[in-house]
């Protein structure tokens, strides 16, 4: 069944998959389930409207979804977060959202087009400003450690930093360089691709680095995703259908 996805996130234990789908002139977050070729819609769009629909993580627990939509090109982007078993009633958490992530199971991490990082539950969606100015910034769960990808000019890439009980940097303002393509990241462990194909874990606070394994043609990180404990590894492959990828253990 040919599908075309936009914003491909697959959900922790890597089961199943959301995108947004575009069928009969809209783009609607739709659920695949894995190694099978139904799908359902879990919004309903509206014909010409619904413009660019852009499907993001879904919560570590598997319980909430998000996307980001807009209603014609020349208004702003808007940030829903949709509870799985209740889609009939999203969420609107903000708008302007640019990049966002989940710092645990109801707390959402958002970068706005104001160059500014906020945290949103989804539960009592009122922003908490977060770190500095042109950073996005995630807490790592149950650590002192804040993961976060700097844009600022002769600063850009992505960093883990110690920081205090007010969200301080106190290790230096550069911290720890990662490269590109982090894959995993949970309390003291990285997954990452150090080079095309080439995947990596690191470990804090010692900064262990070790070579997991290679392998060939790892699409774009977008389209990637490890399973809640880091072991699986799973990515997309489209082309006029989607394939889903499943490696059940990175360390064999």
């Amino acid at each position: 069944m040919p599908l075309i996805g936009f914003g491909i996130a697959l959900n922790p234990n890597l089961s199943r998959l959301i995108c947004s789908v575009y069928e009969q002139a809209t783009r609607t977050p739709t659920i695949i389930d894995a190694g099978q070729s139904d799908h359902r819609r879990i919004v309903q769009g509206r014909a010409n409207t619904d413009y660019a629909m852009r499907c993001g993580p879904w919560s570590p627990d598997g319980q909430w979804i998000t996307y980001r939509s807009r209603e014609s090109a020349g208004r702003p982007w808007r940030l829903f977060a949709l509870r799985v078993s209740d889609p009939a009633n999203p969420k609107e958490i903000c708008a302007g959202p640019v990049r966002w992530d989940w710092a645990d199971s109801v707390t959402l991490v958002v970068y706005t087009a104001a160059a500014k990082t906020f945290k949103y539950s989804v539960l009592k969606p009122q922003p908490e400003r977060f770190f500095e100015d042109s950073t996005f910034a995630v807490p790592i769960s149950g650590t002192p450690y804040v993961y976060y990808s700097d844009y600022r000019a002769g600063r850009q890439g992505d960093r883990v930093v110690r920081v205090d009980a007010n969200g301080k940097a106190v290790d230096g303002r550069a911290g720890l360089t990662l490269p590109h393509r982090c894959l995993f990241r949970d309390h003291r462990v990285f997954l990452y691709e150090k080079k095309d194909g080439e995947i990596w874990r690191l470990t804090l606070p010692d900064c262990r680095e070790e070579h997991v394994r290679q392998i060939s043609g790892l699409p774009h990180f977008r389209w990637t995703a490890t399973d809640s404990r880091g072991t699986k590894l799973a990515y997309v492959v489209q082309t006029t259908t989607m394939r889903l990828i499943l490696y059940e253990n990175l360390f064999e």
